[in-house]
């Protein structure tokens, strides 16, 4: 055991899609799993470094220095820097993040790394490797690190966007030494932004770009990439701007270039299966990328030939960024979605990653092509095995369907296999080298993999038709075994020689996770499946080849006792199930995380029981979920969870070995593990899907079962056999619907109908149907050809059956209710019908318990909905209802008021007592009140000036109601504790005061409440008397026989809501449910009332004697014995002439009897009228009086709606000023908050710029000092070499002679120097200087320079000496001279920073001054606001004198006067006017008199016309005799009423005529209903005689249809003739008709003339 203490990794494979960097010129780099893999481009050749930490968040790349960087996960992340290509760690960057580091990178160039740590810190950081803290402007020794916030803009601009002024805001300044931050709210950024608050809340309203990638240029630019196709440059200046360069919205088409697809290294049925892989995963195959749109730029690198883009369209496109406008140079199409492009750190190589987990790079531009690096199709594994015998290859499978072989020795993929599916799981065969894939569709593929570079498929068959969950062999390979979600577990033959056969099936309920199998001594298989997580089934496996005993049905179905199954109920969710030993199992429980051992007690099914119980517990991982394996050799056994640990077991002894962290917890962990068949490896998926091997070294193992030499020959002969089966390339085009064994359904249908005798057909086959389908079918088939003959007598028997059945049905709707059966009777299957009823009953009662649960639930609601506005209510809503009109008047629905509300009244009630106390005593002691100078002095002196002019008192109320702004003293809501309104300016005094109004509001509705009941109960007093009178209308209109209705009066639901909480039976319209047995007792009850009321009425004689002699009741009624009919004799009904005298005596007496009786009636008749008349008229006017009180209330109902809603005013207006106030003081507050936020920076940012002017004073006498030591060596070059006088010219001559062209000083770093060529493609080959360090000159210039200070140029006679002498001086002042220069750059640097922070300094001062200005413009608006205070009032509608355009008068121009001034203005216009009018009066009295002259005058003048006419038509009058008698006779009157008189009578006589008329025709009317009765009941009869008689049709002619049967062509021939023969005689018929007709019409003429002729002569 001494090889497991340590488990190094082999290799890993995987990618997925990630980010990929270069670390050198040919070396890309990317993160997989807790590992990190480095692949040469131009050997292939792969490498990988293990991370030695429990999680690996974000991974980056310095490629000029040659270093990458993790961070860590977790708590205190760290940052690790790791030395590439011997993996030292240089440094690790710790204590700079408290939870994660969001985003890292590397500097272009230099050792600078900068970080974005996450919660809850959010800070920007620049370090040196050195973990020196930086930032980014600098001044000699000072830095400032400041943000600047930029806001992209929306998807449908384009062009140049210019800068925002308002969205730079320094977040952060820092030195070494300080720091500040600040959060600004919105308030204070609205205050001091204004107008540019609003545009950017109106930019967020639109619909902006959002950013996917970015990319930085050299001259500090950066290219922003976005997910719509937008691409934007911003200048990361101080003054940014943006611009849209590229936006799809505006259809900026690009000249489009050609494209290069790249070729596939895939055979052409590979490339089709992946093709509709792709489809089925959503991906569409890649168009020619001509325009550019969304996606096109998820990811950007810049290139001195331009900008590398490339999106989700697949395409790799060479943008000229440099133009106006910009246009595509180049274009690759990968065909793939990239996700990550890279470039090599000589910029010749670019490499793509894709998201399907492929890597290519591009070398030569010239010759557009992509090379593939790595394609390990990226894809969730599902499945992971063995390939055994062998220990060199491994198998994994994908959720997309791709199978790869991996070699276990060396880190490579051989080969790849598409399956045209999603596969769910993976199992390899020991007994041949195949391989079997199940997927979520419910197929099993065999995959030959005897050629490991070209793995085929050859078998394929589907079982299920959901997923495949588990696949599992026996350990000789005998067996296949299959295990779905839909209970059933499939047993195949693995071996070719069988052509895998389907032997059968089990059914195991649930969902299969585990299966596994042992192989004991007696070479008898036990299988154990794991279900339902915690169901285990057991059962033995072996014989079923040629077994049919084993087989429960003929659809494959396996006999539990065939196999001696056992079912288990385990006591929690198990996973990873594996065999140790004959009858022991291991399991890992996910409940306790812990490895349990379980032994399996098997029965003899008799007299022993089957058991199960725990051996042993091993404590195992930390997480839940996970699974176990078992060598092959049976030594070892392995654990793994999501806690990414592989626990190590060696067997029996279940001793742990060791525990080893593989993958990532935070990815999920270990998906799966196995171990190689030597135990040499450990394979282990886990971190994204990444596939590791670890090297276990497990030594001295014995060889597996797998490699027993009993088995080699069996297993060459299964891959012999597999070698010659061909390859399967998916169903055949003809359908099995083609075959002779298979007959189409619309065949079968035309079958079906044409036969008289219904046969089922036979089932069809679908094109996806399962084996157990297809077995069922063709089972059916078979049975249908052995058994037609027996089935077609059964169909014709039942058959026969139904149809006399039918008859019988018939016959007893027919026979009479006492001897008819009922439906159920006719049931001839007694047993379904009873289980249909135990069905229905069932599912009764599930429904009324489902009714049940909603009641509960409905009553919850209602006690909920009653507790909160029914029981916590004072007073409840009611409404009260008019009798006569539609007038509906509510009440004030009232909650009680709680304890806090009345206490809170009684401490303002309290405080306001005392203030007025105090106010009155402070007037006594000093004279005036502290709130004498409030508007209530005001108000008082208005009332003195009124009274001083003598108003009287209605005015004074009048002007206390306007002042008050409402009237409700006069509707009970006065309180003397109300502040005037002209004294609330506190806003304690405003709190006051609301409380004070919602309690006037309080008593105002209580107010009216009082009334409103008074009212209530006088309607219900009006309902009682209305309903007294009802009794006597309601007799009255029975005995007159009216069909009038009566007015019940009742009260309406809204009266009484309380009733609304009540159920009674009458709502209820569905018929009340009740179980048998209350059903029974209620009859029960109901048969004893019955009996117990009969038994008392037959023992009672008192009212059985009262009830015989006297109907019932001991006094008479007069009134209906009027109302009776009177029987007359039968002897009335005689003649008069066949009466004897007594008879038409007693004749006479009863008809005058009849008549007394008659008169009788009529008076009791009007006198009852009369009575119904008074009491509807009384009931009238009580409901008319009512409905005038309800009208009263109604007014008053809306008058005190309308004080309320003033009280509720006043109430809203105080909420507004409390809240424009509170504002006001938030305002202050944020505003002062800044404003000491403001100074503290002000007093940062001078106490920084006073160090730098010291520091740049400072550095400027360091300069001085420089240039004077440069000009002391100019002037002292004589001095120095005064010796030399002759040559002292040539001297001077060589001392200032330089290096031509080199005189230019670079800015030198202090780190390592990065070498590059002239010639190199990177486009940051010359970056601006701000690397830090200081400066110098070139190479080239020291090169020169010693080149001058070569003896060569020494003039000819000088001492060497004195040129060495002048070669150094030279250099000194060569050296002074870069001082001074470097000098003076540092010193341009400082005088530019210290600008910067002067800018700064006053800007801060500026923005402090703003802030005080507009400190005080919020406090002069506060003070403002609180004495100019609103007032309410309230005012008649004539003292409004402000017009209203829309509805709503505007005040905003008007003033208010006291009304004295318009009324004294009134009565001085009122005098002007009564003079006016008695000037008019004058005048219109005197027009007046002169009409009346002018009508006098005309009056005459027509009367005189007048008297000229009637003299005219006196004299023309005809004297006749009518006139003559009229002027003879002296009583023409009463000659005239004798006249009338005789009318009058004669009318009389006509109405009695009429009257008899009517008598009559009401007798014949009576005569003819009798008739009409009569009638009827003979047509009823007549009716049942036609039923009758109709039924007796009905019958003969059935028994004439089956009598007729045989003769039908003899009826035929009869019948014809019999037709003939009758359309013969009609004809005949009509003939002779017509020879009557004529011979009638000639007797009658004849007869005519036999008749006299008498004709009348008019003369």
């Amino acid at each position: 055991m001494e090889n497991l203490s340590l488990l190094p990794m082999s290799w890993m494979q995987g990618y997925n899609g990630g980010p990929i960097h270069f670390i050198d010129e040919v070396t890309i780099c990317f993160l997989a799993g807790r590992n990190i893999k480095f692949i040469n481009t131009e050997t292939k050749d792969q490498n990988y470094h293990y991370l030695n930490v429990k999680s690996v968040g974000l991974f980056t790349v310095s490629k000029e220095y040659q270093v990458f960087a993790y961070s860590e996960i977790g708590l205190n992340p760290s940052i690790h820097i790791i030395s590439f290509p011997n993996f030292e760690e240089k440094c690790v960057i710790s204590g700079i993040a408290k939870l994660e580091i969001s985003a890292f990178t590397f500097s272009t160039y230099g050792t600078y790394i900068s970080f974005i740590t996450g919660v809850p810190d959010f800070l920007i950081s620049v370090c040196h490797h050195q973990i020196t803290m930086w930032n980014i402007e600098q001044a000699n020794d000072k830095y400032l690190l400041s943000g600047h916030n930029i806001t992209l803009p929306s998807v449908d601009e384009v062009g140049i966007v210019s800068a925002d002024s308002n969205r730079y805001l320094q977040t952060r300044q820092s030195t070494r030494l300080s720091s500040a931050v600040t959060t600004i709210s919105k308030s204070v950024r609205d205050i001091l932004a204004g107008t540019a608050a609003k545009a950017r809340r109106e930019q967020k309203s639109k619909h902006l770009v959002v950013p996917v990638s970015h990319c930085w240029s050299a001259n500090s630019n950066i290219y922003i990439g976005c997910r719509g196709g937008q691409l934007v440059i911003i200048d990361a200046t101080y003054n940014s701007t943006l611009n849209i360069l590229i936006n799809p919205r505006h259809k900026h088409t690009i000249p489009s270039v050609p494209t290069t697809p790249l070729s596939k290294p895939s055979s052409a049925a590979a490339s089709r299966i992946e093709q509709d892989i792709d489809l089925k995963l959503g991906q569409t195959p890649s168009p020619t990328f001509d325009l550019i749109g969304p996606g096109a730029f998820s990811c950007l690198s810049l290139h001195k030939d331009g900008l590398y883009a490339g999106g989700t369209d697949g395409a790799i496109r060479t943008l000229d960024v440099t133009l106006d406008e910009p246009r595509i140079l180049d274009q690759i199409e990968i065909g793939r979605e990239i996700t990550s492009l890279t470039w090599s750190s000589d910029f010749e190589i670019l490499g793509v990653g894709s998201r399907q987990g492929t890597i290519h790079f591009i070398r030569n531009w010239n010759i557009p092509n992509a090379n593939l690096l790595l394609d390990h199709h990226y894809g969730k594994f599902v499945g992971l095995e063995c390939i055994y015998p062998e220990n060199d290859y491994c198998v994994t499978i994908r959720a997309n369907g791709t199978l790869q072989l991996w070699a276990i020795q060396e880190p490579s993929l051989d080969a790849t296999c598409f399956i045209g599916c999603q596969a769910s799981c993976l199992v390899s065969c020991p007994s041949s080298k195949t391989v079997t894939i199940g997927t979520e569709n419910g197929y099993i593929f065999i995959v030959d993999i005897n050629e490991i570079r070209s793995p085929r498929i050859i078998y394929r068959n589907r079982l299920f038709h959901s997923c495949i969950t588990k696949l599992a062999h026996d350990v000789q390979g005998r067996y296949l075994l299959a295990g779905s979600n839909d209970g059933n577990l499939f047993i195949c033959s693995a071996h070719a020689t069988s052509k895998f056969q389907v032997y059968g099936y089990l059914a195991i309920s649930g969902n299969i996770t585990e299966i596994t199998t042992y192989t004991d001594e007696n070479d008898t298989i036990q299988v154990a499946v794991l279900h339902n997580d915690s169901m285990l089934t057991y059962f033995n496996l072996s014989g079923l080849d040629h077994n049919q005993d084993v087989f429960a049905t003929k659809s494959g179905q396996i006999k539990d006792t065939a196999v001696n199954r056992v079912d288990f109920k385990l006591t929690s969710a198990m996973k990873g199930l594996q065999f140790t030993a004959a009858n022991t199992l291991v399991a890992f429980d996910g409940n306790s995380k812990e490895l349990k051992e379980i032994d399996v007690q098997r029965g003899d099914g008799q007299k022993v029981r089957s058991s199960w119980k725990i051996n042993r517990t091993f404590s195992c991982h930390q997480l839940p979920g996970g699974g176990v394996f078992i060598s092959r050799n049976g030594d070892l056994l392995i654990t793994w969870s999501q806690d990414g640990c592989v626990a190590v077991w060696s067997l029996p002894s279940m001793e742990k070995v060791g525990c080893y962290y593989c993958h990532d917890y935070h990815r999920g962990g270990v998906a799966a593990a196995i171990i190689t068949d030597d135990c040499q490896h450990i394979i282990t998926i886990g971190d994204s899907d990444s596939l590791c091997s670890w090297l276990l070294n497990y030594g001295n193992s014995k060889k597996g079962v797998g490699t027993v030499e009993s088995l080699e020959l069996e297993r060459l002969q299964q891959n012999q056999i597999i070698l010659k089966m061909e390859e399967w390339w998916g169903p055949v085009s003809a359908s099995e619907s083609d075959s002779p064994d298979y007959r189409s359904r619309s065949e079968m249908g035309r079958q079906s109908s044409a036969d008289t005798i219904y046969c089922t057909p036979t089932p069809v086959p679908t094109s996806d149907h399962s084996w157990l389908e297809r077995l069922i079918m063709e089972t059916q088939r078979s049975d249908d050809k052995k058994y037609s003959d027996e089935k077609r007598a059964i169909r014709v028997a039942i058959r026969d059956l139904k149809r006399k059945v039918k008859e019988l049905i018939i016959n007893n709707e027919n026979m009479p209710e006492i001897d008819r059966l009922q439906n159920y009777e006719f049931t001839l299957d007694v047993e379904e019908r009873q289980r249909l009823i135990e069905e229905s009953d069932k599912e009764v009662e599930m429904v009324r318990q489902d009714i049940r649960l909603k009641n509960v639930a409905k009553k919850y609601h209602q006690q909920l909905i009653k507790s909160e506005c029914w029981d916590q209510m004072e007073i409840h809503g009611k409404a009260i209802h008019a009798f006569k009109s539609n007038v509906v008047v509510s009440n004030y629905p009232m909650r009680k008021r709680t304890e806090t509300e009345l206490a809170e009244i009684a401490f303002v009630n309290l405080q306001r007592k005392i203030e007025i106390a105090e106010a009155s005593l402070q007037k006594e002691i000093i004279g005036y009140s502290s709130n004498s100078l409030t508007a209530e002095a005001a108000e008082k002196a208005d009332e003195e000036e009124v009274n001083e002019n003598n108003k009287d008192d209605l005015q004074h109320e009048g002007d206390s109601v306007a002042l008050h702004g409402s009237r409700a003293i006069a509707y009970g809501g006065g309180n003397p504790l109300l502040y005037s309104q002209f004294q609330l300016h506190m806003v304690q005094e405003k709190r006051d005061q609301i409380t004070l109004i919602k309690d006037s509001i309080y008593y105002i509705k209580a107010k009216f409440n009082e009334d409103f009941e008074e009212v209530m109960k006088s309607k219900a007093s009006e309902i009682k008397k209305i309903q007294e009178k009802n009794v006597r209308m309601s007799k009255i209109v029975s005995d007159l026989k009216l069909n009038e209705e009566i007015f019940q009066p009742e009260m309406h639901i809204d009266e009484k809501p309380e009733e609304l909480l009540k159920v009674y039976d009458h709502e209820i319209k569905g018929e009340k449910y009740l179980p048998p047995e209350e059903v029974e007792i209620r009859d029960r009850i109901k048969r004893e009332e019955e009996a117990r009321k009969a038994t008392e009425e037959g023992q009672n004689p008192r009212d059985r004697a009262l009830q015989q002699m006297m109907g019932g009741r001991l006094e008479a009624n007069p009134e209906e014995d009027l109302f009776k009919e009177f029987v007359r004799p039968d002897f009335l009904k005689k003649p008069p002439e066949q009466m004897t005298d007594e008879e038409a005596r007693m004749a006479k007496e009863i008809e005058k009897k009849e008549k007394s009786i008659v008169e009788e009636r009529e008076k009791y008749k009007k006198a009852l009228e009369t009575e119904l008349k008074k009491l509807q008229t009384n009931v009238t006017s009580i409901c008319e009086a009512f409905d005038d009180r309800i009208a009263q209330l109604f007014e008053k109902k809306v008058n005190t709606d309308m004080v309320i809603c003033q009280e509720e005013l006043k109430c809203l207006r105080l909420y507004s000023s409390l809240l424009e106030e509170d504002s006001m003081e938030r305002k202050e507050s944020e505003l002062s908050k800044l404003l000491e936020y403001k100074k503290q920076l002000k007093n940062q940012t001078h106490a920084m710029l006073t160090d730098v002017k010291h520091e740049v004073d400072l550095f400027h006498e360091e300069y001085d000092k420089y240039v004077n030591d440069d000009k002391n060596m100019d002037k002292g070059f004589r001095k120095e070499f005064a010796d030399t006088e002759p040559y002292l010219d040539t001297l001077h001559k060589l001392f200032r002679r330089r290096p031509r062209g080199q005189k230019n000083l670079v800015r030198v770093c202090n780190d390592p120097p990065v070498v590059m060529s002239p010639s190199t493609k990177n486009p940051y080959a010359h970056p601006p200087g701000s690397q830090g360090g200081g400066f110098a000159y070139s190479s080239g210039f020291y090169k020169a320079l010693d080149d001058y200070d070569d003896i060569t140029h020494m003039p000819q006679g000088l001492d060497v000496l004195i040129w060495e002498r002048l070669t150094e001086y030279r250099r000194n002042k060569i050296e002074i001279e870069q001082e001074v220069k470097s000098k003076a750059l540092t010193l341009a640097e400082m005088e530019e920073f210290l600008k910067k922070r002067v800018k700064e300094d006053d800007d801060l001062r500026e923005e402090i001054e703003s802030i005080l200005r507009s400190l005080k413009r919020i406090k002069d608006e506060k003070v403002k606001f609180m004495i100019n205070i609103s007032i309410q009032f309230l005012l008649k509608q004539g003292q409004v004198e402000v017009y209203s355009d829309d509805f709503v008068p505007d005040y905003s121009d008007s003033i208010l006067i006291h009304r004295s001034v318009i009324e004294d203005l009134n009565a001085t216009i009122r005098l002007l006017g009564e003079a006016k009018v008695s000037i008019m009066n004058d005048c219109k009295n005197f027009r007046k008199n002169i009409h009346s002259l002018e009508w006098e005058h005309k009056q005459m003048k027509m009367q005189i016309e007048d008297l000229h006419t009637k003299t005219k038509d006196i004299q023309l009058l005809r004297v006749t005799k009518e006139l003559q008698q009229y002027l003879g006779d002296e009583d023409y009157q009463q000659i005239h009423q004798h006249e009338i008189q005789m009318l009058e009578n004669t009318i009389a006589k006509y109405h009695h005529a009429h009257e008899q008329t009517i008598k009559e025709r009401k007798r014949m009317f009576t005569r003819l209903q009798k008739l009409v009765k009569a009638k009827r009941s003979e047509n009823d009869s007549v009716t049942n005689q036609l039923d009758e008689l109709s039924l007796s049709l009905t019958e003969k002619k059935s028994i004439f249809d089956v009598n007729a049967g045989g003769d039908i062509e003899i009826t035929r021939e009869k019948r014809r003739k019999e037709i003939t023969t009758r359309r013969k005689l009609v004809d005949v018929a009509k003939i002779q008709a017509q020879e009557v007709a004529v011979l009638r019409a000639e007797v009658e003429r004849l007869r005519m003339k036999t008749f006299p002729a008498l004709v009348q002569i008019d003369h």
